[in-house]
């Protein structure tokens, strides 16, 4: 077998799936996301599991950079989905794939290879959107319409069916959120709350990988504006760099805004460290540019952090505006200001926790998603 590895799992299963997606490491949405799905799998009996890591990256800085592993990599993914699609034959292929970049061209490839095998169910997951320049482009769009072209998509949201541009009939639809498991009991809930009205200073947090799509730097303007209204608070910032660039960009920015007192990046949280911090703060903020469900929203919910966000793939679903978190329209730092300075509130905070938690449990648990989710991969096409 090759050094990307396919585990076999289970044995006289009635349906064999070839899982193709990212996992972790690196940690981001799409690879963790995959990974539960893998698992649900792994756990049902209905299924016998051929895994191949689409990834290859070390870090989260690897990304989108060329490097002659990933193109071994690449190489040694080709081979091992045609020994699999060969030699196994499996009954449907679940497929992953990225939207926009080098990867999407990788990705490509991967589904004319798939193709070359007849009679197998494609079943994909999008993760992400196409963005609107991949559908201007003429060839690009020919390969997205070529990549629609499979007996089953999974959108995060029904908000990113116009993403499909009509091309996807209708019944070739289905939606499912992303959602995680609940790890904290009602108690340990109310715990969290009392321990954050002891807070002197209010509390920001954003996290995510430091890609500036995300919206870090213009929290970063935002907090050069709430300290010059002499706000007493202090943001925390979590995540990996993708390159020394934007790290350099916003340790200036920093140095230069003299908010060294304001500002503290915790580098990558996992675990317990993150644990700590969605139980710290008071607001989770997360000004992005481009995504699709943010697995970080359903984390803040979980602790029920309110959670500025803006109206982005299926955020303006995610939050119930004015009740579990407030919404931006035009993301900028002034209206992510003013919305700061309406949380101040702690009886608004109080609320806005209860509820959030709330829709948390109702919504984005794994008990619901694991139902839909097979139901979805067994559903007859």
């Amino acid at each position: 077998m090759s050094k990307n590895d396919i585990p076999l799992v289970g044995k006289n299963m009635t349906n064999k799936i070839l899982f193709i997606a990212p996992l972790p490491p690196p940690y981001y949405g799409s690879a963790i996301s995959s990974e539960l799905c893998l698992n649900i799998l792994k756990a049902s009996e209905e299924f016998e599991v051929f895994k191949i890591k689409l990834n290859y990256s070390k870090d989260i800085a690897d990304v989108g950079n060329f490097s002659t592993a990933k193109i071994l990599g690449f190489f040694y993914v080709l081979m091992d989905i045609w020994k699999v699609m060969r030699y196994e034959k499996p009954d449907m292929v679940y497929f992953v794939p990225a939207t926009f970049g080098i990867a999407f061209l990788r990705d490509s490839v991967i589904l004319w290879l798939i193709r070359r095998f007849k009679d197998r169910k494609l079943i994909l997951h999008l993760r992400s959107q196409f963005r609107e320049k991949e559908w201007m482009n003429v060839f690009k769009k020919f390969l997205i319409k070529k990549l629609l072209r499979s007996d089953k998509i999974i959108l995060l949201g029904a908000e990113l069916k116009d993403n499909l541009k009509s091309v996807v009939k209708d019944e070739k639809i289905f939606f499912l959120p992303n959602a995680i498991p609940n790890t904290l009991s009602s108690e340990d809930f109310l715990e969290i709350q009392k321990f954050r009205r002891k807070n002197k200073e209010l509390n920001l947090f954003f996290l995510s990988n430091m890609l500036e799509f995300k919206g870090w730097f213009k929290l970063l303007e935002t907090c050069k504006l709430l300290k010059e209204a002499n706000f007493k608070f202090k943001c925390h910032f979590a995540g990996g760099w993708p390159s020394h660039a934007e790290r350099s960009k916003f340790n200036k920015y920093v140095n230069t805004n003299l908010l060294q007192d304001f500002v503290v990046h915790h580098g990558k949280l996992f675990d317990e460290g993150k644990v700590t911090m969605f139980k710290k703060a008071d607001i989770f903020i997360f000004p992005t540019e481009f995504d699709a469900c943010p697995r970080v929203i359903i984390e803040a919910m979980e602790y029920g952090l309110p959670i500025i966000s803006t109206q982005v793939g299926t955020i303006p679903s995610m939050i119930s505006n004015g009740e579990t978190g407030l919404i931006v329209k035009n993301n900028t730092p002034h209206e992510l200001f003013n919305q700061i300075s309406k949380l101040c509130n702690d009886k608004v905070r109080v609320e806005m926790e209860v509820k959030g938690r709330e829709r948390f449990l109702y919504k984005y648990t794994l008990t619901s998603y694991k139902e839909q989710f097979l139901s979805i991969i067994l559903k007859p096409q």
